[in-house]
């Protein structure tokens, strides 16, 4: 809370962490809170645009989804899945830290990477070329059996990941409205196209073709947006733009960063694919894309937030810094145990009811990987702090390791439990990954011990609770949409006992709707005049 003392503003910190103890007198101290609530509402209206704009998007490839499940066989949609996958996989090498990198280093000095941005995208296209050959070799090695054109339609979609890099002047000046609104549109259109394709009985081939190249007006709006950007940034402060090896000094480790942490979350897929067939990926892939929409939630919260937080790490605002990422990691978790929890335990039967009976086996999938959305919720904040300070020696050894047991793991799960031992290990890999990250952090930012077991006393808790509940109730659906009632309703209550939500969050949020509710109403006025 705020208070009025003798002239000052006496108060600790506000919402976002900021200190307001030596703000000086009242008309001061009002003008430094207006500052931080702008940035707040910012920040906010950011997460709030981009989640929008996700969601939407997710929603549409939702219902791709049935409409693929629906229409394909199980094994052309094994291998739609597989395709994709290793577009976004490879996605990962050929970005090699240009977009992270870049979006840190933009955070830290706008002027010097708009004067260096260029140098991006010659980054991203000399990673390309060896991909593409890297996944032409793999192909032919490992999966000639595949289709041809497979390996075709890859290639052109790792070239055409290269205009990505246009996204990092939007990210990093919280401009996200923008491509937020281009892609939902290029999304809804491709939705429509490959609607009617299925229902021409188009083969697989145009199918996929539509998926991967479809987003090339998207990506041609994309790149003349971020020149302009660029072009404004240049001509505020004129600064002596990034060498090669500055640049590389953020974008190498980042992007190998980037590789193993993509490579340990779906080398289960790759895997599959080798040791059970195109079967076996459609149903897992049938689980993990009813769970990956809500992955993108805690995602959506890190990227409005990573840029305000490298511009106070690197600006000696530390203290500010700390507190924004344990606010983070505190409410994103939250959330995320909130959903995983409801996934779990009723995902499996959405997946039948929409899909088909032949995804029933999807079901383990989606109560398993339901459990990686708290745990990476709490990886976030850490993966953040990683690139603001720079750790990316520890965060690497700890992504190879992680890449390294999820091998091993599936070597012996996959023959022995098919799609869930490989849930399985992911799930545990991802708990390795986030509790790693976490510990490197512990060192610089106070106060996450302590939070960490208050999150994990809540799960244990409830989850104890909820199926305790199970054993005594009859199996059926009534009683199990009883049993998870009650532990919603345990949830609630141990999140306040254990003060996770305190009152600066809640005043916050509702700070931010009373401004939200004065733009509207203004704006309503503005149009009935």
């Amino acid at each position: 809370m705020t208070v009025r003392r003798a002239g000052k503003i006496m108060a600790p910190e506000n919402r976002c962490g900021c200190d307001y103890s030596n703000a000086g007198r009242w008309g001061q101290g009002k003008a430094v809170r207006k500052m931080v609530e702008r940035k707040f509402d910012r920040i906010l209206n950011n997460t709030i645009i981009l989640f929008s704009s996700r969601f939407f998007q997710k929603a549409l490839s939702f219902l791709l989804l049935v409409l693929l499940t629906r229409n394909l066989t199980t094994s052309d949609f094994g291998l739609y899945s597989f395709i994709t996958v290793w577009i976004a996989t490879v996605a990962a090498f050929t970005d090699m830290g240009t977009a992270g990198g870049g979006l840190r280093l933009w955070a830290a000095a706008p002027a010097r990477m708009a004067g260096a941005f260029g140098k991006l995208y010659l980054i991203r296209l000399l990673l390309s070329l060896p991909a593409v050959a890297g996944s032409l070799f793999v192909w032919f090695s490992l999966y000639s059996s595949l289709p041809s054109w497979g390996i075709l339609l890859i290639s052109g979609g790792i070239l055409l990941q290269i205009v990505n890099v246009s996204l990092v002047p939007f990210q990093a000046e919280l401009l996200n409205r923008y491509p937020a609104l281009w892609a939902a549109t290029n999304r809804t259109f491709l939705l429509l196209l490959i609607a009617l394709a299925l229902a021409l009985k188009a083969p697989l081939f145009w199918i996929v073709a539509l998926e991967i190249f479809f987003p090339i007006f998207y990506v041609a709006r994309l790149w003349h947006g971020a020149q302009k950007i660029v072009k404004r940034t240049r001509a505020t402060s004129p600064s002596a733009p990034y060498s090669f090896r500055e640049l590389a000094r953020d974008i190498v480790p980042v992007g190998l960063l980037t590789l193993l942490i993509m490579a340990y979350f779906r080398i289960d897929v790759f895997m599959l694919m080798k040791m059970m067939g195109k079967k076996a990926v459609a149903e897992y892939a049938g689980g993990f894309r009813l769970v990956e929409p809500f992955l993108t939630i805690p995602g959506v919260l890190a990227l409005s937030v990573f840029p305000v937080v490298v511009g106070r790490w690197t600006g000696n605002d530390r203290e500010r810094a700390e507190e924004t990422l344990r606010r983070q990691a505190r409410l994103g978790t939250l959330a995320m145990f909130l959903i995983g929890f409801l996934l779990s335990r009723h995902g499996g039967a959405l997946a039948i009811r929409f899909f088909g009976e032949r995804y029933r086996s999807s079901t383990s999938v989606i109560e398993i990987l339901a459990w990686t959305l708290p745990v990476s919720a709490w990886s976030y904040p850490w993966f953040g702090f990683v690139q603001a300070d720079r750790k990316y020696s520890a965060a690497i050894l700890l992504a190879l390791g992680a890449l390294g047991i999820n091998i091993l793991g599936n070597l012996h799960a996959i023959p022995r439990w098919g799609t869930a031992g490989a849930a399985g290990f992911t799930l545990l890999t991802e708990s390795i990954w986030a509790i790693g990250l976490w510990r490197i952090s512990a060192s610089k930012i106070s106060g996450t011990g302590p939070l960490l077991l208050k999150l994990l006393s809540l799960s244990l808790v409830v989850l104890l609770f909820s199926f305790s509940l199970e054993l005594f109730l009859p199996a059926n659906r009534v009683f199990r949409v009883l049993s998870t009632f009650a532990g919603l309703s345990l949830f609630s209550l141990l999140t306040f006992k254990l003060s996770l939500l305190d009152t600066e969050d809640k005043n916050g949020m509702a700070q931010y709707l009373r401004n939200l509710y004065s733009r509207v109403l203004s704006l309503y006025n503005s149009w009935r005049d």
